[in-house]
């Protein structure tokens, strides 16, 4: 693309040479941990996805970062990747599976994203584990399906129509050297994550 000599404005990915419009993924995945200590939860897991993807490596420096401030080390078995050989919600169920098969599981799990934590949900209930009960969970996202579940997902709204708008106005302005701008998130507390 880039040989084609037409401007480029990356949405949702962070390429060194081009100019990039993102979320803010750290301040989201804090946003999203911090909830759950605010909330009284002690064992707080991460679900996530490839580490290779920026916007996921992200997510998960936010996570550590809000247990860290919060006083706490991040456990090493309480955080878990999907398994890429396996189909997307299969792997996030298997996930969870081995979250639960801990010898102390966790009280609270943040998703990189909703559909991640919406199956993960899906574990717990086949396990007879009641949400928030049981297991709290926030997502990441906030797809459609995260409010119609029972219960509805906590999660982190992303503004995907202002990161189209954004990345447009760049464009039209010519505004396309190297650089990177992120676009705020909202937590949006759900029935999932509280106590």
């Amino acid at each position: 693309i880039k040989s084609s000599n037409l401007p480029i404005v990356i949405v949702d990915h962070l390429v060194p040479s081009c100019f990039c419009i993102n979320d803010d993924n750290l301040q989201g995945a804090w946003l999203a941990t911090y909830h759950l200590i605010e909330q009284g939860y002690q064992r707080i897991a991460m679900i996530s996805g490839p580490l290779s993807h920026p916007s996921v490596a992200l997510r998960s420096r936010g996570y550590r970062k809000a247990l860290f401030g919060s006083g706490r080390l991040a456990d090493p078995d309480l955080e878990v990747s999907l398994d890429p050989n396996l189909p997307y919600s299969e792997a996030a169920m298997v996930a969870m599976n081995k979250l639960l098969a801990l010898p102390q599981r966790p009280d609270a799990v943040f998703a990189y994203n909703d559909e991640t934590a919406l199956n993960a949900m899906e574990a717990c209930r086949r396990a007879g584990l009641s949400i928030p009960g049981d297991n709290a969970f926030v997502g990441y996202d906030d797809i459609a399906a995260a409010a119609g579940n029972r219960p509805a997902l906590t999660t982190i709204r992303v503004d995907k129509e202002a990161l189209g708008n954004r990345a447009a106005n760049h464009l039209i302005a010519g505004e396309i050297s190297a650089g990177e701008e992120l676009l705020p998130v909202e937590l949006v507390v759900r029935e999932s994550s509280l106590q």
